[in-house]
């Protein structure tokens, strides 16, 4: 007995050009969500607890996600600004740019995205535009690079591996758009607090 679902849920940065292409041909009604920035996080929430009629639930877990965003913006608002390359891949480079929610959890921490201007999403990168930039830290995620201090610790006149400020976090919780997205920008966070010790006193 096939059962024909009420809705068929959408991520649309997340999920494969292709296959948003099949499902949309079997004429299924869709939800289409877009979470580019950490405010979309909550009110895809909401949509969904709509929609499975948990919207209580919804609520109370999506008020508890603004809420510890709000917490960490407020806490860090006037933290030095530090310059940060957000390393997505490695072979090839990759990086985020400005529109990318990994990017607004720098920004939330005081850091400033040194690629934030480009026009595409993901860009391909040489090294050599990564020296120029200049980061003073380098954030990786577990699933790009093992030991991302080893991998760039050739590129010493880099000032973030001059200074040990190359830092690997878990890609579950800063490359998912959920609700872990506060973990993950508690630990951005704090890694940045431990890149701005590091560097030397002016």
């Amino acid at each position: 007995l096939a059962v024909r679902p009420d809705a068929v849920l959408v991520w649309e940065s997340g999920n494969p050009a292709q296959m948003l292409e099949r499902v949309r041909a079997l004429k299924l009604p869709i939800v289409s969500f877009q979470t580019q920035r950490l405010e979309h996080v909550a009110t895809a929430l909401r949509e969904i607890g709509r929609i499975a009629g948990t919207s209580e639930i919804a609520e109370r877990a999506a008020v508890d996600y603004e809420r510890r965003i709000q917490e960490l913006r407020e806490r860090y608002r006037d933290r030095t600004p530090l310059r940060v390359f957000i390393e997505v891949d490695d072979r090839p480079l990759y990086t985020v740019n400005g529109k990318q929610i990994i990017s607004e959890i720098v920004e939330l921490c005081g850091g400033r995205n040194v690629f934030a201007d480009l026009e595409i999403w993901a860009p391909a990168l040489s090294i050599e535009a990564v020296i120029a930039a200049n980061p003073q830290a380098i954030i990786s995620t577990d699933d790009t690079v093992p030991d991302a201090a080893a991998a760039w610790s050739r590129w010493r006149h880099i000032e973030a591996v001059r200074t040990g400020n190359v830092y690997t976090l878990r890609s579950d919780d800063i490359a998912r758009a959920t609700t872990r997205l506060t973990v993950a920008a508690e630990a951005v966070c704090r890694t940045l607090d431990t890149a701005r010790q590091r560097l030397p006193k002016h």
